[in-house]
């Protein structure tokens, strides 16, 4: 849920409707701190804005339906920036003077939540740092950097009151190889940080692929096209089913290595990242998701499918079937 698409009456039609049949416990909230990087590194003392108006709407709203917000600090606003400008933003939005104005920001937001909704509701939600920080073209060359900006994130929360649950990253697994997380747990573990919980999104399958292959249409994929990418240049091949159990091993072996003692959360896992994939829209996704989470249920803290509905997750909006990743189509659909 992210403040804008809450706002429309479609979306909350939906999400009342599957709420009231199969009421979930909480609904993770995406950019809800938008980063002007120009707020951070001007020489005034304005902080970086956030659309506190619109938040607080939605927040009503998952209120209202017994639901609780997982605020994920921390997006960019990168539609006016080419990647190598954004590489040149996140150098410079890790510097300690960004740092400590972005630090005010997320105390300054605290604290106004606190003040509308009171403390002891607001202990019982969750704060997470960033999402999936080691996306190109954010972090992904340089986790020691987005560590630090971590660290003095969860430090800030946590000043506000200790029993505040932080932690993060929705990192993804399909891209955590080459000694990223190793680096990112290294610096944390000496900066004595061990968070409330980790979390993590896992696919079969992901847009890198599209990256490898030069494809130059971004979703332009069929599922026999992605099956035949994945045996020859993917970590994960579609049909083996238990990607998601192995990586979760996986997953822990690391988290025990670095001393970790936080929950492991999987905050999305699904099939494949490619919203035009028609599987979403059949019956296979029924089998794979009850197993997956059966597979699961006795591994990690809490699991969570890719997403609810497909509003705004839908790519393509010329077809009523178009495989967005959602549980319920755009147009109220239930899938299989």
């Amino acid at each position: 849920a992210t403040p804008a698409c809450s706002m429309t009456t479609l979306w909350q039609k939906q999400i009342q409707k599957v709420q009231m049949n199969f009421p979930f416990k909480y609904m993770r909230c995406p950019g809800v701190y938008i980063i002007n990087p120009q707020a951070l590194l001007d020489g005034t003392d304005r902080l970086p804005e956030f659309n506190i108006r619109g938040l607080e709407q939605m927040i009503d709203l998952l209120l209202s339906l017994k639901l609780k917000p997982i605020i994920e600090f921390g997006y960019i606003e990168d539609r006016q920036f080419s990647s190598d400008t954004l590489e040149e933003q996140i150098e410079a939005l890790s510097s300690p003077k960004a740092v400590q104005k972005w630090c005010e920001g997320v105390r300054g937001l605290i604290n106004r939540l606190i003040d509308r909704y009171s403390l002891e509701e607001v202990l019982g939600w969750r704060f997470c740092i960033w999402g999936t920080p080691n996306l190109a073209p954010l972090w992904k060359k340089n986790p020691a950097w987005f560590a630090a900006l971590f660290c003095e994130t969860y430090r800030t929360i946590k000043a506000v009151d200790k029993r505040f649950f932080v932690g993060g990253a929705k990192f993804n697994w399909n891209l955590v190889r080459h000694g990223w997380l190793e680096t990112f747990f290294r610096n944390i573990v000496r900066e004595g940080v061990d968070p409330d919980f980790l979390s993590f999104r896992i696919s079969l399958h992901t847009a890198e692929t599209k990256i490898k292959s030069g494809c130059s249409q971004q979703y332009d994929y069929s599922l026999q096209y992605l099956s035949h990418q994945a045996q020859g240049e993917a970590d994960a091949v579609i049909g083996d089913e238990d990607h998601l159990l192995r990586s979760v091993h996986e997953i822990r072996a690391l988290i025990d290595r670095y001393g970790l003692t936080g929950k492991l959360m999987i905050a999305k896992f699904c099939s494949t990242e490619f919203q035009d994939d028609l599987t979403h829209d059949t019956c296979f996704m029924s089998a794979f998701i009850v197993k997956n989470i059966l597979d699961l249920c006795d591994e990690v803290d809490e699991i969570t499918y890719s997403s609810l509905i497909d509003i705004p997750e839908k790519r393509d909006n010329s077809r009523p079937f178009s495989g967005g990743l959602g549980l319920v189509s755009e147009d109220g659909i239930q899938k299989s």
